[in-house]
């Protein structure tokens, strides 16, 4: 649902950046009321994709530390790293390509 939600307030949030970029091409006979409008929704949109990014970045790591430790389960005292790994490797770059996802993912398909 969260998806569904970062989905449209992406689409949303494009048809604002396309208004801005019809309303800029014809800056010269915009009104000023209608620029400061369009300005207002543009940084609206941006603070709203922010706080979504965020609600489903938060939502996808504690999914994702669940599935680390579920990963355990199917294959006892196997995996490299510890569950805090696997989460730290998403903000470390290139490391979430060795890190934690790969681990987890190819565990759990294995079932043990």
């Amino acid at each position: 649902m969260l998806l569904i939600v970062g989905a449209v307030v992406d689409l949303v949030s494009l048809a604002i950046g396309v208004h801005m970029r019809d309303l800029l091409d014809r800056i010269m006979t915009a009104s000023d009321s209608e620029i400061d409008r369009a300005d207002t929704l543009y940084g609206l949109a941006g603070i709203v994709q922010t706080i979504c990014f965020l609600a489903i970045a938060t939502v996808f790591i504690v999914w994702f530390h669940r599935a680390r430790k579920n990963a355990e389960l199917f294959d006892v005292g196997q995996l490299r790293s510890s569950a805090g790994w696997a989460i730290g490797s998403w903000f470390i770059p290139i490391g979430n390509l060795a890190g934690g996802a790969r681990q987890a993912w190819g565990r759990s398909r294995r079932g043990g």
